[in-house]
Order: structure tokens, then C-alpha cells, then sequence
């Protein structure tokens, strides 16, 4: 189940840059556009134009790279999905918070009650219990009762119905303190088992302590870095209209699309990061 979650995330961050980079691919062909009847009306230099053609070039070769990682995304989530690898779809958007993930205490006691370690523990202690009881159950003595009835024929001297009833107790008392050794071993390995619980329920919460901990540090750098992305991309919108109406020269537009191309791919890395915090949140939450 992580694995498929994991890679659902991985297809569905594929899937939100390749949109990216189709509206910044977008964006340079029409700024090629504008260059070129700038160029047209010798309000700007050839080498301009060629400088653009490379920033398309290079965007088209970007939107490439990404199509294919979106395409084998996707085929490794097929594959885990037991389909067909070629099998065409694309994935919804999720959710940007789980309830678990506001509140700490209600993911600790999630993790408590549906982790399978915590139970497998559970069973090993109750198992441990009745080993301890059943081997204090040799201190007490076997009994047997045995009961009969017979009816002899043909045989005149002896009764006509005859019953017997009779009781066997058998019993120790010296063992040279076998059974004792016994117990004292049953209940040692009832007390590890006990402290393995305790152990295991631990380790639990400082797995969950640690996951919350580290999705709520990815959430945080997802907002600061779309904040960023989002201011740079005003600022790009001014700097394209600064440049249609030739306040500014083409290297300072250009130098800000390099800037946010940055603010692009840190926001992408933080989406990744992002949602594979979540994944491994989620997995240390034990459901399904």
C-alpha cells in the first residue's frame, strides 16, 4: 500500500509540472512572438530573437524530460496496480491535509489501535500467559475416576449385576525442582513479553512523533516555497509588460524568468517532498 502511494504522489507531482512547464513553454512562445515583430520593427536585435528561440528550446527539451518521467511514473504505477503498463489515465489531486494531521494525539492513538506490531506483541503476551498458567497446573495432582457395570450370564454363583467405581491420584511431590524451574521460566518469558509490548508501543509513537513532525516541516516549506513562486511569477508579468512596452531590455525579462524557473523547480521539489512525508505519515498510521 506505501508503495502504491508512494508512486500515486510521485505520478500526480509528474503530472502538476508537466502543466507547469506547458503555461512556461507557453509563455516563450509568445514572447518569441512579440520578439520578432520587435525585431520587425528593428526595435530590437536579432540576437534577442535567438537568445528567446534558445529559452523555447530549452523549455521544450525540459517539457520532454518531464513527459517521459510523468510516462514511466506511470507505467511503475500500473505495474503495482497489477494492470496493464500501457494503460492510459491520469490522476486527481488530493486533499492538501489529512484530520490526522492537525491533531497528534488522534494520529498516536490511530497508529495504537491499527499498527500490526503493537498486536503481534499483544498475542505474543497473552500467549506467554497461558504458558505461565499452563505450567503451574502440574503442581496439582492428576485424578481418575473409572466406572463400570457388567451383568454375568450364566454363571449362578456369582451376582446377577455388579458395578465397581474406583478413583487414581497420582502425584509428585519431589521433582527436584523441576516444576518450579519451569514456572520461573514461563514467567520470565511472560514479563519480556510484557516489556516487548511496552516496547513496541514506544517505538510506535516516536515513529509517529517523528513522521508528524517531519510532514508538518515539509507543509511549511510547500507554503513558503508557492509564496515565492507565486511572487515571482507577478513579477514576471510586470517585467513582460515592462518589456512590450520597451521600459526594459530583454536580459532583465530573461533574467526573471531564470528566477522563476528556480522558484518553479524548489516548489516542485517541495510538492515531492511534501507528499512523500505524507506517504510515510500515513504508513506509520497503520491504515489502509
Amino acid at each position: 500500500m506505501d508503495d502504491v502511494r508512494q508512486s500515486y504522489y510521485q505520478v500526480l507531482q509528474s503530472q502538476i509540472q508537466y502543466e507547469s512547464q506547458q503555461s512556461m513553454l507557453k509563455y516563450l512562445e509568445e514572447l518569441l512572438q512579440l520578439t520578432d515583430r520587435r525585431v520587425s520593427q528593428q526595435a530590437a536585435l536579432k540576437a534577442d530573437r535567438l537568445s528567446v528561440k534558445a529559452e523555447v528550446a530549452k523549455a521544450t527539451y525540459q517539457l520532454t524530460t518531464i513527459e517521459d518521467m510523468l510516462a514511466d511514473r506511470k507505467e511503475v504505477l500500473n505495474h503495482l496496480l497489477g494492470r496493464s503498463v500501457e494503460t492510459e489515465f491520469s490522476v486527481e489531486p488530493v486533499p492538501a491535509t489529512l484530520p490526522e494531521q492537525e491533531d497528534l494525539s488522534a494520529a498516536r492513538a490511530i497508529a495504537l489501535e491499527h499498527r500490526p506490531e503493537i498486536k503481534l506483541a499483544a498475542n505474543r503476551m497473552r500467549q506467554a500467559e497461558l504458558a505461565t498458567r499452563s505450567e503451574k497446573t502440574h503442581y496439582i495432582p492428576d485424578i481418575s475416576i473409572q466406572a463400570s457395570y457388567a451383568s454375568p450370564a450364566n454363571i449362578n454363583f456369582l451376582p446377577q449385576n455388579i458395578g465397581t467405581i474406583g478413583a487414581l491420584l497420582t502425584w509428585q511431590p519431589w521433582d527436584w525442582g523441576e516444576k518450579r524451574h519451569k514456572v520461573q521460566q514461563a514467567a520470565l518469558a511472560e514479563k519480556q513479553a510484557g516489556l516487548s509490548v511496552e516496547d513496541t508501543r514506544e517505538q510506535i509513537l516516536l515513529d509517529v512523533n517523528s513522521n508528524f513532525r517531519h510532514l508538518r516541516e515539509a507543509r511549511s516549506r510547500l507554503a513558503v516555497t508557492e509564496a515565492l513562486r507565486d511572487a515571482e511569477t507577478e513579477k514576471m508579468r510586470n517585467q513582460k509588460e515592462a518589456y512590450s512596452q520597451q521600459s526594459i531590455l530583454l536580459s532583465d525579462l530573461l533574467r526573471q524568468q531564470s528566477s522563476l524557473a528556480d522558484a518553479e523547480s524548489q516548489y516542485h521539489q517541495a510538492v515531492l517532498a511534501y507528499w512523500s512525508a505524507r506517504a510515510d505519515f500515513q504508513k506509520t498510521l497503520g491504515e489502509e
